[in-house]
């Protein structure tokens, strides 16, 4: 009975550890979203001042929503390709080292009794040790690959949960960007963009201030100054772009 609840209870836990994986995935979607987005259509806000008030509008809306769909595809297929790379990266490391197991087992051995040693344990007690974990090949294995490669599997089938959800977050971080352009115009829309895109910010920052344990004011801080500066250096790039072509 004892076996089965801590077993159940580390199972719990790696779940935990693999929903805030996914939840990592989520804030740097979101983030990259709002943050891409906010340059995108500040910069093109710039660009078109002093061309007539529906022309530019139009022109804001089409650059957001553009960076928004391309950004979107961007980053869930880079999620997944990068992902499903790394697992089978992986995956083929750790068949050398299973071969290696079967080609010189006692080499191998003599490997792990070294990184027992190197990690704290004598030379008697990592000689028992590594007999212990060499009796079962997985569990030797696994031991090789993790403390002498520093990889663990990886499964290739998590990257298309991955991608989705990075994916589906930058596009949630791109709406917010641009909402305000689908009812303002003018000053007025890029200022609550930027507003409500810092607002979204902060919120992201102080969330990830609450998943690292780390003081939410300096987190939110951090992710609305790099959201400033993004949106001030896309607005002056966008006001400089008509000059630097000649364009009236």
């Amino acid at each position: 009975m004892r076996a089965r609840a801590v077993a159940r209870a580390m199972s719990h836990r790696r779940e935990q550890v693999e929903r805030l994986g996914r939840i990592r995935q989520f804030v740097f979607g979101a983030q990259d979203g709002l943050l891409s987005t906010l340059g995108v259509v500040t910069g093109v806000s710039g660009a078109v001042t002093g061309v007539s008030a529906t022309t530019s509008h139009f022109a804001v809306l089409v650059a957001g929503c553009a960076e928004a769909v391309a950004g979107m595809v961007a980053m869930a297929a880079g999620e997944y390709i990068s992902s499903r790379s790394q697992a089978q990266v992986y995956q083929a490391e750790i068949e050398s080292e299973r071969e290696e197991l079967h080609r010189d087992p006692e080499g191998e051995r003599e490997e792990i009794q070294v990184l027992f040693r190197q990690e704290g344990l004598s030379p008697e007690d990592a000689t028992v040790v590594a007999r212990l974990v060499t009796t079962s090949e997985e569990s030797w294995l696994k031991t090789m690959t993790e403390k002498e490669l520093g990889l663990a599997a990886t499964d290739a089938s998590g990257a298309i949960t991955g991608a989705f959800i990075i994916g589906a977050a930058f596009l949630l971080g791109a709406v917010v960007t641009i909402l305000p352009y689908l009812f303002l115009s003018g000053a007025k829309a890029v200022l609550s963009s930027v507003a409500v895109t810092l607002l979204a910010l902060a919120a992201i920052g102080a969330g990830k201030a609450k998943l690292a344990k780390i003081g939410p004011l300096r987190s939110a801080a951090e992710v609305v100054a790099i959201g400033s500066v993004a949106a001030v250096i896309g607005y002056l790039f966008g006001t400089l772009l008509p000059h630097i072509f000649h364009v009236t």
